[in-house]
C-alpha cells in the first residue's frame, strides 16, 4: 500500500459523501465490562476533531459538541453516533466557546479579540461582538441567558447584553490574562481566574469587587460554582485543585494532584464530583471529601474539558497539535455505547479488503487494524511487534502482507492475526503489493531494489533495479504482467535529482523503462484499468502520465503542492491525487484538466487506496485519520457509443438513454447540460458539445 499518513464519523463535502471517516488517535480500547463505579468510564465516542483542538462546548441538550481549533474552525458533532454535523469557518482561530442557555446560540471567543454569534442550526454568523483588545479566553452566559461575561488576555473581564450586541461594563483590576470564568448559578456573581495567580468574584450587576481569593502560586487555569452556588472550585498550574467557601472567602480544601498542572475543571454528577486535568490524565475528585473516585488515562497532556449540562458525560481533547481527537466519556454507567477508537501515531498504510466492507490501516504506533466501512466501527487490531511503514491484503481476502520497521514482511491471517509466514533479510521495506491474482507480493526497498515473492511461502523469485533512491510504490499492472515503482533520489551509487519511475515485464525480467519522472522523489504510481498508461506524482507537484510500452510522456499536470498518492477510478476516466496542502484533486485523463479539488483538509493528505469495486477510495491524513469516501464520477459527454472517439455518431446513444434506450456507456452519458437530472435539454447540451460550444 502507498506510503503516507488516517477517524468514524459521516460527513458531506461537496460532490463527495464520506462513508467513514476518523480512524482517530486515541486511546487503547476500553472493555464496556471493565467500566463500573470501582473502575475508569468507558469512551462512548472519539470524533475525529481538528488539528489543535483548543476548546470544547457542550450544547445544553447533550447531543452535540462544539469544538474550535488552530485551523480558525468550529466544527459541530453529533454526541448520538459521532457523526460531523457542520462546519464554521471562521477568520481567526478560536479560543472559548459557549452555548447560550436555550442552545439557540454558540458563542465563539478569538484571538483577534471579537466575539461571534452563530446559528447551530444553519451555522449563519449573526452578531460580531469587537471590544477586547486581544483574545477572548473565557466565555460565561448568565442562567437566564440574557448577559455574557467574557475574559482575555487583555487583562479585562467584560459583561454584555449579547442578544442585542451591547457591551455593559468592563471590570478591571486583573495584572494578567484571565482564563478561568464562571457564572454563578443565580446569575448574581462571576467568578474570573487570572495568571496573576487570584481569583476576583463580581457582582455582574454593577461590576463591583466583591472578594478576591488568594492562594494558588501559578497561574490559575479554570474557575467552577457548585450547583447550589456556595462553593468555588479552582484549578492551576500549581499542580492543585481548591475548594473555596464563597461567603467568607474560606480555602475549605487543598488538593494535590502530585506532580500535575492542570489547565480546565468541570463539575459534574450533580456536584458530587470534579473533573480536572491532570497531565496525561483527567482525575475525578467527590467534593463532599476531596477523595480521588476515578482516573481517565489519555495519550497526551489533556488539554481541555467540557462537561455536558446534565454532568453525566465527559469531552475531552490532548493538546497534541497533529491530534485534536475529542474523547467522550461516559460518567455514570461506564457503559461503551459507541466505539471510534483508532490509531494514536502516524499512519503510511491504508487497504481495502477485496472481499468485505472492510478497511486495514497500519500505524507507526505499532497495530494494524480493521474497520467495518458501513458503522465505523473496529473489528480488529492486531499488536505489532514494530511500527508499520505498509500493508496489502490479499484478492482473496485470506491474508494482510505488513512491512514493519525490523525490515520484515509479515504475513497474518487476518480472522485471527496469526502469523503465517515471515519474510526478512533484505533490508528494510517500505512498500508491498499483491498482484492481481494474489500469485506475487512485490516489495519496494530502501536499497532502491524492487522485490518479488511467492507469498505463499516467501521465496525470493525476481529482484529488479536498484533505482536511484528508496522505492516508495510499487504496482502491478492490471494483468500481472508488469511491474511499476516511483523511487527517492540521490541515494544509489550516482546521486541524482530527479525519483525515477520503472517499469519491468515479469516473464522474463525486461526492463521497459526507467525515467527521471519527478523533482526529489516520486511518491506513487499507479496503472490505468487497461495497463496502457502509467501515471506518477511527486514531491515537485507534478502529476504526469507515461504511455507504458514506450515510456514516452504523454503529458503533465501542476498541483501547486506535493503531491502523495495517485490511483485512476475504475473506468480510467479521471485520476485522483492527495497532496501535502491537504487538497484531494480530480484531474480528466484525456487531458489531464482539473475536474474539481476538494480542499476541505486542513492538513496534508497522503496515502491512497481503491476498493475493489472502485466505489470508494480512502485517503490517510496528517493527524493520524483516515477519511473512506465515494468516488466522484463525472459526465463527459464524449464517447457515448464507446467506439473510442467523439463524433457525430455518439448523438444516437445518447438519444437513446434519454428516450430509455440503454447503452453500455449510458452511466456517464447522462446531465450533459448540469442541470441535475437527465432530460431533454441535454440533447442541445451535447450537440453543442459536437460543435465545440459547450
Amino acid at each position: 500500500m502507498k506510503r503516507a499518513h488516517f477517524s468514524t464519523t459521516r460527513v458531506s463535502i461537496p460532490g463527495m459523501t464520506i462513508a467513514l471517516s476518523l480512524l482517530s488517535p486515541a486511546l487503547p480500547l476500553l472493555a464496556a465490562s471493565a467500566a463500573r463505579a470501582d473502575g475508569p468510564p468507558a469512551i462512548v465516542q472519539v470524533f475525529g476533531g481538528q488539528r489543535g483542538t483548543t476548546s470544547l462546548a457542550y450544547s445544553p441538550d447533550g447531543q452535540t459538541i462544539a469544538s474550535g481549533a488552530f485551523d480558525a474552525t468550529i466544527k459541530l458533532w453529533d454526541t448520538a453516533d459521532g457523526r460531523l454535523k457542520r462546519t464554521l469557518m471562521t477568520p481567526v482561530q478560536p479560543a472559548s466557546l459557549a452555548y447560550s442557555p436555550d442552545g439557540s446560540a454558540l458563542l465563539s471567543g478569538h484571538w483577534d479579540g471579537v466575539i461571534r454569534i452563530w446559528s447551530p442550526t444553519d451555522g449563519a454568523l449573526v452578531r460580531e461582538l469587537p471590544g477586547h483588545f486581544s483574545g477572548v479566553l473565557g466565555l460565561a452566559l448568565t442562567p437566564d441567558g440574557q448577559t455574557l461575561v467574557s475574559s482575555g488576555a487583555d487583562r479585562t473581564v467584560r459583561v454584555w447584553d449579547w442578544p442585542n450586541g451591547s457591551p455593559l461594563r468592563t471590570l478591571t483590576g486583573h495584572m494578567d490574562y484571565v482564563y478561568g470564568l464562571a457564572s454563578s448559578p443565580d446569575g448574581v456573581h462571576v467568578a474570573s481566574g487570572s495568571n496573576d495567580k487570584t481569583i476576583r468574584i463580581w457582582r455582574i450587576s454593577d461590576g463591583a469587587l466583591i472578594r478576591t481569593l488568594n492562594g494558588h502560586t501559578s497561574y490559575v487555569t479554570g474557575v467552577a460554582y457548585s450547583p447550589d452556588g456556595s462553593r468555588l472550585y479552582s484549578c492551576s498550574l500549581d499542580r492543585s485543585l481548591r475548594t473555596w467557601q464563597i461567603s467568607n472567602g474560606q480555602l475549605l480544601r487543598n488538593t494535590s494532584l502530585g506532580t500535575c498542572s492542570a489547565t480546565a475543571l468541570g463539575v459534574c454528577d450533580g456536584g458530587a464530583a470534579v473533573a480536572v486535568t491532570a497531565c496525561h490524565d483527567v482525575q475525578i475528585y467527590q467534593t463532599s471529601d476531596g477523595a480521588l473516585l476515578r482516573t481517565l488515562p489519555h495519550a497526551d497532556f489533556v488539554r481541555t474539558l467540557a462537561v455536558s449540562a446534565a454532568g453525566d458525560r465527559l469531552a475531552t481533547v490532548c493538546k497534541t497539535v497533529a491530534s485534536g481527537t475529542i474523547h467522550e466519556w461516559n460518567l455514570n454507567s461506564g457503559d461503551l455505547i459507541h466505539s471510534f477508537v483508532g490509531h494514536s501515531d502516524h499512519v503510511p498504510a491504508v487497504a481495502f479488503d477485496p472481499t468485505a466492507d472492510t478497511v486495514w490501516t497500519g500505524s507507526h504506533d505499532q497495530t494494524v487494524r480493521s474497520w467495518d466501512v458501513g458503522s465505523g466501527q473496529q473489528l480488529s487490531a492486531i499488536d505489532e511487534e514494530w511500527g508499520v511503514n505498509s500493508l496489502s491484503v490479499a484478492p482473496d481476502g485470506t491474508r494482510v502482507a505488513v512491512a514493519d520497521f525490523l525490515s520484515r514482511i509479515v504475513l497474518r491471517d487476518p480472522s485471527d492475526g496469526q502469523i503465517q509466514a515471515t519474510i526478512s533479510g533484505f533490508g528494510e521495506v517500505y512498500d508491498v503489493e499483491y498482484s492481481a491474482s494474489g500469485a506475487l507480493l512485490a516489495a519496494g526497498m530502501a536499497s532502491g531494489h524492487v522485490r518479488v515473492f511467492d507469498p505463499s511461502g516467501g521465496a525470493l523469485l525476481q529482484t529488479f533495479g536498484p533505482l536511484d533512491g528508496p522505492v516508495f510504490d510499487v504496482e502491478f499492472s492490471p494483468d500481472d504482467a508488469l511491474l511499476a515503482a516511483g523511487a527517492s533520489c540521490g541515494c544509489g551509487e550516482l546521486p541524482s535529482d530527479f525519483g525515477p519511475v520503472a517499469v519491468w515485464r515479469l516473464s522474463d525480467g525486461v526492463e521497459i523503462f526507467r525515467r527521471d519522472a519527478h523533482v526529489d522523489a516520486t511518491t506513487s504510481v499507479a496503472f490505468s484499468p487497461d495497463g496502457a498508461l502509467l501515471a506518477s506524482v511527486g514531491e515537485d507537484d507534478a502529476l504526469r502520465l507515461w504511455r507504458v510500452a514506450t515510456g514516452e510522456p504523454v503529458r503533465t499536470a501542476h498541483a501547486g503542492a506535493a503531491q502523495a498518492g495517485v490511483l485512476f477510478t475504475a473506468d480510467g476516466r479521471s485520476l485522483l491525487t492527495t497532496c501535502a496542502d491537504g487538497t484531494i484533486r480530480v484531474w480528466r485523463t484525456a487531458d489531464l484538466g482539473l475536474r474539481t479539488t476538494y480542499d476541505q483538509e486542513t492538513a496534508g493528505a497522503w496515502a491512497l487506496a481503491r476498493s475493489a469495486d472502485g466505489a470508494l477510495f480512502a485517503y490517510s491524513r496528517d493527524d493520524a485519520s483516515v477519511v473512506v469516501a465515494q468516488t466522484p464520477t463525472f459526465c463527459d459527454a464524449v464517447d457515448t457509443n464507446c467506439d473510442g472517439s467523439f463524433n457525430g455518431f455518439d448523438v444516437d446513444p445518447f438519444v437513446e438513454l434519454l428516450t430509455g434506450g440503454a447503452g453500455p456507456c449510458a452511466p456517464c452519458a447522462g446531465d450533459v447540460n448540469g442541470d441535475g437530472s437527465v432530460d431533454g435539454g441535454d440533447i442541445d447540451g451535447f450537440v453543442d458539445a459536437l460543435l465545440g460550444a459547450g
